[in-house]
C-alpha cells in the first residue's frame, strides 16, 4: 500500500453576493471532490444579520457556522474535504442593509 499524499491539483475559488436571507451555493465539489481551505466575507457596514455556512450533500444541507455580521470582514478556516456531488452554501438570516459577499477557497483532488 503506498503511503503518498494526496493534494489539491487545481485551486478553486467562488464568491456569491448576498442580498438577501435565500440559500445560495458558493462552491461545488469537482468530479474527485474538493478540499475547502476558508471562508472570507465583507460588507460596507456592520449588519443586524448572521451568515449561517452549510454543506450540502445534494440532498440535505448541515449547518455547520453561524456568524453574526458584527464586523465588516472575516474569515473562517473550514479546513476540511468534500466529495462529489457535495457544495458549500451560504445565507443570512435577514435582509441585510447592504449586499454581503462571501468568498470560499479551495481546490479539488
Amino acid at each position: 500500500m503506498a503511503n503518498t499524499p494526496v493534494f489539491p491539483a487545481t485551486p478553486r475559488m467562488g464568491i456569491v453576493a448576498l442580498t438577501s436571507n435565500t440559500l445560495t451555493t458558493v462552491l461545488s465539489a469537482g468530479n474527485s471532490g474538493s478540499y475547502i481551505e476558508k471562508l472570507r466575507y465583507a460588507c460596507t457596514a456592520s449588519e443586524a444579520v448572521s451568515l449561517f455556512i452549510y454543506v450540502s450533500d445534494g440532498s440535505n444541507d448541515c449547518l455547520i457556522a453561524t456568524i453574526p455580521l458584527s464586523s465588516t470582514y472575516g474569515r473562517i478556516d473550514l479546513d476540511f474535504a468534500i466529495p462529489s456531488g457535495a457544495s458549500i452554501k451560504v445565507k443570512l438570516s435577514g435582509t441585510p442593509a447592504n449586499t454581503v459577499y462571501v468568498s470560499v477557497f479551495g481546490g479539488d483532488y
